[in-house]
């Protein structure tokens, strides 16, 4: 038997919050699996402490981000201490409190706010047939994600602003996770696929050429990997298409290169087609050893006080930046050169708008890996 959970008048002016009523009934002395990106620890703490045993998914970078900062070393102090318990899911939405003989699935995080202070909805299950369905859900989640990492969430912690996120003008250093990436196509109106059409035709030389460049790489997972990055970049850094200080292009010469304030940050494809070339900040860990891995270095001439970075080109590119200190070192550059903006980018007539569709429209980029490679 299913039923709706949502507040009532009595709830709503004041009384006990229908969820809250729900989840503690479900959790009390049962071995608990819990999902959500957003959490106020203390009613966690409280929640855990009811369970015989518990395991928690959550993103957590969207769970930082979201406290104040006065906060955030609190959390990080609890996640090291319940290490083995708690996954970190890039990405994560679902908000799930799943029992032996009851779950609850809706829309309230894990927050007070969520729980008590918004209009919500759920739906509490006790058919032991959907339990074991959501329980083989959690699991499939559990074992594709990995532990939060210890380090990055204190690096995170060290480079965040002390407000939310949503105030922020550039982002902090990010928390790499060895969750799945979802990228789910939606299906289109006929009004907007004409729109799209439209829009293709008057950029059908740039998507020609990207084609053609995008079918140089090695493979197509090689290419949508690096297109990835770039993605990641965008939303690290919050730079939008028309930001003067950003150039994406297809030069003659190969490649795809990626360029903030008048400096490479991430190319594709250079100095050879299999080898991937990034900006790393002069402190990067292992900053020597690393130069004497490169197949090209190079040093950027100083522009301030403070110490150039590098370039360094690697053709295991994609394999060195799951090291969270080599990302780490690749972010901090970037945001670096963000925040010592020109005005305008010098190479910037030569900006491609179709290398930054590629990235953060994944529509667009499964058309264009498409053509290069073939269905």
């Amino acid at each position: 038997m299913s039923e709706l959970i949502h507040h009532t008048d009595e709830s709503a002016d004041g009384g006990v919050s229908p969820f809250d009523t729900v989840i503690r009934e479900i959790v009390a002395g049962e071995d608990v699996l819990l999902a959500s990106p957003y959490i106020t620890l203390d009613y966690l703490e409280g929640l855990v402490n009811d369970t015989a045993s518990w395991r928690l998914l959550t993103d957590m970078e969207a769970w930082l981000d979201s406290c104040p900062a006065s906060e955030r070393e609190t959390i990080s102090e609890f996640v090291a201490h319940n290490h083995g318990r708690i996954r970190d899911v890039r990405n994560l939405h679902a908000k799930a409190v799943i029992g032996e003989t009851g779950a609850l699935v809706g829309s309230a995080n894990l927050t007070r706010t969520g729980l008590g202070r918004r209009d919500e909805l759920g739906v509490r299950f006790d058919e032991a047939e959907r339990i074991a369905e959501l329980r083989e859900w959690f699991e499939g989640l559990w074992n594709e994600s990995s532990r939060a990492k210890l380090d990055a969430i204190d690096e995170r912690i060290r480079t965040s602003s002390p407000v939310s996120s949503s105030a922020k003008s550039s982002g902090p250093t990010s928390i790499s996770s060895d969750s799945r990436r979802v990228n789910a196509s939606l299906t289109k109106s006929e009004d907007t696929t004409q729109r799209t059409v439209a829009a293709d035709t008057e950029n059908e030389d740039a998507h020609r050429r990207l084609i053609k460049r995008v079918g140089k790489a090695p493979n197509r997972g090689w290419i949508n990997q690096h297109f990835d990055l770039f993605e990641e970049l965008l939303s690290v850094t919050g730079l939008t298409e028309d930001d003067p200080i950003l150039v994406a292009s297809i030069p003659k010469s190969g490649g795809i290169h990626i360029t903030i304030n008048n400096r490479y940050v991430l190319t594709m494809m250079r100095p050879t087609r299999s080898q991937t070339s990034f900006i790393l900040s002069d402190d990067t860990e292992d900053l020597d050893e690393l130069i004497s891995q490169t197949t090209k270095h190079e040093r950027f001439s100083d522009t301030n006080d403070e110490p150039s970075p590098h370039l360094l080109a690697f053709g295991d590119g994609l394999e060195r930046i799951t090291n969270p200190s080599f990302k780490r070192g690749w972010l901090k550059a970037i945001l670096s050169e963000v925040e010592n903006s020109a005005e305008k980018a010098r190479w910037r007539s030569k900006h491609e708008p179709v290398v930054y569709r590629a990235a953060i429209n994944h529509d667009y980029r499964e058309r264009v890996l498409a053509e290069a490679f073939g269905k």
